[in-house]
């Protein structure tokens, strides 16, 4: 049965390296006719190794709405158990950077819904048209979809918790050791971390429409029945 299990981490372990790819779905497949076939579940096939360490991502932001592209990021971090810091260039709103630390499985679910819902968020914003000021509409609209998408996440991982209690002792232990890994990397740094209050009006309007895509936004749960995609 060893070989077996190993035969499935491996499977699965390809498949995340080619998801969203048809090669991906074809190692997705085969692990599961594989699971199917010894009666087995996700969590009884051993993890790699390396998943299980913190380690940390840096994401470089240019261009127009990093603050919202920033929140975004850091909505999805923390939703999926991981902690992150943000470089904001002096006396302006624009983020230079986001440092995101977490368990390297984490991270790599954080990096994959994030490429794919930001490109979302900023092209929906595009389409926008506000009453009050079009730069007053796309960002009202960023932010209804930063946070419709952070709660559908928070939700999903909160649902797979509680179906499997282990698990959310498990994952509490993981926000804290990221935690553990960006407090000890703000010591070393001699950074200091304050928070910023956005003083931006919204546009209702745009806000509500920003929202209403973040609900329809796919964050894996086409994929949960299959593979527990949100639960990693």
């Amino acid at each position: 049965m060893f070989k077996v299990k190993e035969r499935i981490r491996k499977l699965l372990a390809q498949a995340a390296d080619q998801e969203g790819t048809p090669e991906g779905e074809v190692f997705y497949r085969k692990a599961f006719e594989l699971m199917a076939r010894y009666g087995l579940e996700q969590s009884d096939v051993p993890s790699d190794p390396h998943s299980k360490r913190t380690t940390s991502a840096e994401y470089h932001f240019d261009g127009s709405y990093t603050d919202l592209q920033a929140r975004l990021l850091l909505t999805i971090a923390n939703a999926l158990h991981c902690v992150g810091v943000q470089d904001v260039v002096h006396r302006s709103t624009r983020v230079s950077a986001v440092k995101v630390f977490g368990l390297t499985s984490h991270l790599e679910r954080v990096d994959m819904l994030y490429s794919i819902l930001n490109l979302n968020m900023i092209a929906g914003a595009y389409g926008i048209v506000g009453r009050k000021g079009i730069r007053r509409a796309r960002r009202s609209y960023m932010l209804g979809f930063c946070l419709a998408v952070g709660q559908r996440l928070a939700d999903a991982e909160r649902k797979v918790a509680s179906e499997h209690q282990p698990r959310t002792l498990a994952l509490i232990d993981d926000r804290t050791k990221a935690k553990e890994a960006l407090d000890a990397y703000l010591s070393e740094q001699g950074m200091r971390v304050f928070t910023r209050k956005s003083r931006s009006e919204l546009d209702p309007a745009a806000y509500g429409a920003g929202a209403a895509a973040g609900a329809r936004s796919d964050i894996g749960q086409a994929r949960v029945s299959s593979r527990r995609a949100i639960a990693g």
